[in-house]
């Protein structure tokens, strides 16, 4: 961003600057014209004459663009915005121009060099308060102009207006000039912050005795701490957070404070997807995860296995306990689970059944013994309510092979032959189903079902 700036105390003095050849007689520039009760000042210093004591006087300053540039890096664009401000004040007190902003006219980086058109003007009053002591004393108020040329830069215009008064009839001896800035006190939070917390640090100001005192607005403030990253930062209050009176600007403070890692760390178990074998060995695995930029998960927590519990049938849950896992700052995992099956280690059916996708012939009404093994004795109560169960369906083209043994039963029942580790289950079939096909399904207490094709004849 480029600038150019002036002092300009009036209608007339602008003009012989824009248009006399100087500097900056070829740029769109900043105009000032200074009024003191009604009337137009255009001296170089605006001299208020003698105020009373504690009296105060007002000049107003009205500001605008002098069309006067000759090239695109010059000449601001045709109803562009200007944005005005009051930047600095000594020893005066000045309001922001208003309206802040204005548009320039629709044809103005067509007009001619050295057009008489000027823009729009905006309003700021600079205040000058005699005060309490006799003397001779000068004050100034800064204005800022900006807005964007024809080539697209953004370019600022300055202007300033110097005052002059005297003090008489206060009766003491002139005091000095203010020129001790204010002091900004910035104050941190003492206790640790939580990562991610929004959080502030407090600053409050003050001036010296006896000196012109902290403007209006810039009493005491906030800042918006930066969280994201853990242990101890430094937060700054730049120059300039304060301002007193005088147009003194405050330095430089700063406060240190600490952010803490709060977030337990994150254990993701994993079952075996698979079902396990009653009474074998198996593991449940678990890896641990930080939060994005967290301390971190500690050595030896990164991850680990259980063994599983498969001293008996069904769905189980494995569960990782609270502590699982920590990070580097001491935070605990909460407890998590995951859910695995144990099922019976199950063999069969044997003959005289077959397997395999054949059709097994029996008579309606026999009784067919259907065996298994589960590797070994797990009690007579291991079959699942409902079961067994017959599925009527199509008879299709599968090979059919007869049963070769079947049994008198007057009812279904169901044994354990120690022995030869089997079950025996005696399948009490129904006369009815002559002439059908279907599928024996026998559910244990696992919650797997096991199957076996039949076709049933007279």
């Amino acid at each position: 961003m480029k600038r150019w700036s002036r002092s300009i105390f009036g209608a007339a003095a602008a003009a012989a600057l824009v248009l006399g050849g100087g500097a900056i007689a070829y740029a769109d520039d900043l105009e000032s014209t200074v009024t003191v009760d009604d009337l137009v000042v255009s001296t170089p210093v605006v001299d208020l004459g003698v105020l009373a004591c504690g009296s105060s006087k007002d000049v107003v300053v009205k500001l605008n663009l002098d069309r006067g540039g000759n090239g695109a890096a010059t000449i601001f664009q045709s109803g562009s915005t200007l944005t005005f401000s009051r930047t600095s004040q000594t020893n005066v007190s000045a309001t922001q121009p208003s309206p802040p902003t204005i548009t320039l006219p629709g044809d103005w980086a067509t007009l001619d060099q050295h057009s008489t058109v000027d823009s729009a003007k905006t309003t700021s009053t600079l205040t000058v308060a005699a005060g309490d002591a006799n003397g001779e004393f000068t004050g100034e108020a800064n204005y800022q102009a900006s807005g964007t040329v024809v080539n697209g830069d953004t370019k600022l215009r300055t202007a300033s207006v110097h005052v002059s008064w005297s003090v008489e009839d206060c009766g003491g001896v002139v005091d000095p000039l203010d020129e001790t800035a204010p002091v900004v006190m910035l104050l941190c939070p003492t206790d640790p912050i939580p990562q991610g917390e929004e959080a502030y640090a407090n600053w409050t100001a003050s001036d010296e005795d006896g000196g012109s005192g902290v403007a209006e607005g810039f009493e005491s403030g906030q800042i918006l701490l930066d969280t994201t990253a853990l242990g101890e930062h430094t937060a700054t209050a730049p120059v300039g957070t304060a301002e007193d009176n005088a147009g003194n600007l405050s330095a430089e403070a700063s406060c240190t404070f600490t952010v803490v890692d709060v977030t337990p760390p994150v254990v993701t178990p994993s079952c075996p997807a698979a079902p396990v074998l009653l009474g074998s060995a198996a593991e449940a695995s678990w890896t641990a995860t930080d939060e994005e930029n967290g301390s971190g998960v500690a050595a030896g927590y990164e991850g680990g296995s259980i063994a599983l519990d498969t001293s008996s049938v069904g769905t189980k849950t494995a569960t990782f306990g609270e502590g699982t896992a920590l990070d580097k700052a001491g935070n605990a995992s909460a407890a998590v689970s995951c859910e695995y099956s144990v099922i019976y280690d199950f063999d069969g059916f044997f003959r005289p059944v077959d397997m395999g996708g054949v059709l097994n012939s029996v008579k309606a009404g026999s009784a067919v013994p259907m065996k298994f093994s589960l590797g070994g004795d797990q009690g007579l109560d291991i079959v699942a309510a409902g079961h067994p169960k017959v599925v009527f369906t199509a008879c299709g083209t599968a090979g059919i092979d007869a049963i070769e043994t079947t049994v008198t039963a007057g009812a279904s029942s169901l044994s354990y032959d120690p022995v030869a580790d089997q079950y025996v289950y005696v399948w009490k079939t129904d006369k009815s189903w002559a002439g059908k096909c279907g599928t024996f399904a026998l559910q244990l207490d696992d919650g797997l079902t096991r199957t076996a094709m039949f076709k049933f004849l007279k």
